[in-house]
């Protein structure tokens, strides 16, 4: 049902959710497939909808397919809960956390709305658009300077520190944005216009396109030079950074 690797640490662990009456969440080792624990989601919980791994390994986040949507933040060693609330009536599509050192912070986007999770201060704070468009969200992603980035519905990115939105950036014209990802100070995202996008964060600047003709769902990248985009058609496709050449690998 979902599936994350820390990608921004050691890509050594990774998180994965299941279907069930009482869904289970497995922390595993990517190399050796060894099972670091096994997370037990209450009844009612239906799905894991989506989760993530921070880059240290040490925290789980998760959100269910229950009524409220329930977000928790999980020790990956012991299994046991350190913060967790409601997330709201509407579903949620994603959840990442910030890279930034300190406390586990996480972020999570979804239909109609996008949520801030502090659990340094057990809080969880709703987004705030100031005076930017209202709309729901595909996917999120973090950086390690505390901001996060989430692909709209309406095509925009928007930028947020905290719950708070700073600015939208339309690199992708019409549609939305339906994967994105923060990596060594590039944005990579993924819109309904078939393309690739890849942004300097320090600037934000484009500085690469890269056309698929298909939406991308979800964007990896290795050492600045390869990237792998699964597409919407179920096509995973390798790309070279440095030429632009393409291999469907599957």
């Amino acid at each position: 049902m979902s599936l994350n690797v820390n990608v921004a640490g050691s890509r050594e662990w990774a998180v994965s959710g299941q279907v069930g009456k009482w869904p289970p969440v497995f922390v595993w080792n990517t190399k050796t497939g060894e099972k670091r624990s096994r997370i037990k989601l209450e009844k009612g919980a239906r799905a894991v909808a989506a989760c993530a791994i921070s880059a240290d390994g040490k925290y789980v986040a998760t959100a269910d397919k229950h009524n409220d949507h329930n977000v928790k933040i999980w020790d990956s060693y012991s299994g046991n809960i350190i913060f967790g609330d409601k997330g709201g009536p509407d579903p949620i599509f994603d959840i990442c956390f910030s890279r930034k050192e300190g406390a586990p912070v996480a972020f999570s986007a979804g239909k109609k709305h996008f949520y801030h999770w502090d659990c340094g201060n057990m809080k969880k704070k709703k987004g705030l658009y100031n005076g930017n468009p209202m709309c729901s969200f595909a996917c999120v992603t973090a950086d390690d300077k505390g901001m996060a980035y989430a692909g709209g519905s309406n095509a925009l990115i928007y930028k947020f520190a905290g719950n708070t939105t700073q600015k939208t950036y339309g690199f992708h014209g019409s549609g939305f944005v339906g994967a994105i990802m923060w990596l060594n100070g590039k944005l990579y995202s993924g819109g309904r216009d078939g393309r690739v996008v890849i942004t300097d964060t320090a600037t934000m600047e484009q500085e690469q396109a890269f056309e698929f003709g298909v939406l991308p769902r979800a964007i990896d990248c290795f050492n600045g030079e390869k990237m792998v985009v699964g597409l919407r058609n179920g096509s995973i496709v390798e790309c070279n950074l440095g030429d632009g050449s393409m291999k469907t690998v599957m």
